[in-house]
């Protein structure tokens, strides 16, 4: 899709948007609605800008988990002074996801205190291919 647009579409019974959200490089970064049989989920991608959500209204998808960079988070640059999280408003997931990091790499050991201190019901993944169930 251009920027500011979506395209929606199921398959195999799951219906899914998938939404242009710009990155601020020469590159296209693409975020995904998808509902998994009412359990309504939303992966960022690599977002940003914030103000592009304006576009969609989010608010109106009630998403229940949401895959998001881990920091937009962890890092102080991402809250207001009144610690509220610009895109967190913008999408009020019920269960967060921190996405985009390497965990050989380290980045979630040197972000997971302020990641759980700001958000503690996260759900972190601390190893390759490890597994969680989620109720909801």
């Amino acid at each position: 899709p251009e920027d500011g647009q979506q395209i929606s579409d199921q398959k195999n019974g799951i219906a899914f948007k998938v939404l242009n959200l710009p990155h601020n490089y020469p590159v296209t970064n693409l975020g995904f609605l998808i509902d998994l049989g009412g359990l309504t989920v939303f992966n960022t991608g690599d977002i940003v800008e914030i103000a592009a959500l304006d576009n969609y209204d989010l608010h109106a998808e009630q998403i229940d988990l949401a895959l998001i960079p881990y920091f937009y988070l962890a890092e102080e640059q991402f809250w207001d002074a009144s610690g509220n999280n610009p895109l967190i408003e913008a999408i009020t997931p019920k269960l967060i996801i921190p996405s985009h990091y390497s965990i050989p790499r380290g980045d979630l050991l040197l972000h997971r205190d302020d990641l759980l201190a700001r958000i503690p019901d996260a759900v972190l993944f601390d190893e390759p291919l490890q597994a969680r169930q989620i109720a909801y």
